[in-house]
């Protein structure tokens, strides 16, 4: 759907900002973390909505990747590029695997049920 288009773009946009060597990273790590707080609640309202019984275990990895993200934000420094490549190599595989998988599991719930959100 359209969120989750938005959420590969948004990395794929931190990925090329790291390539092209770009020392300041963080407004665009700012920006996937306020797409990703509104991401999350829309995720969340339409789990509920449908019952999902798979809820706190997907929010719960929300929240292990929210805290991920927030720990490197506190960290960042814009010559660790050591931490910076580790943050954009996380991101980019569980944004991908998240989706491809977790993600993919409520949608097939919905699917099944018919729900219309």
């Amino acid at each position: 759907d359209e969120q989750h288009q938005r959420l590969f773009d948004i990395v794929n946009g931190l990925i090329d900002l790291y390539r092209q060597g770009s020392d300041d990273l963080l407004p665009a790590f700012h920006g996937l973390v306020d797409f990703v707080s509104q991401h999350f609640h829309t995720e969340h309202m339409a789990m509920k909505k449908m019952k999902y019984p798979g809820l706190a275990e997907h929010m719960a990895e929300h929240e292990s990747f929210t805290d991920r993200v927030l720990v490197f934000l506190k960290d960042y420094q814009a010559d660790d590029e050591e931490l910076t490549l580790n943050m954009i190599r996380f991101l980019g595989n569980w944004v991908t695997n998240h989706t491809l998988n977790v993600d993919l599991q409520y949608r097939d719930y919905m699917l099944k049920y018919r729900f219309k959100l």
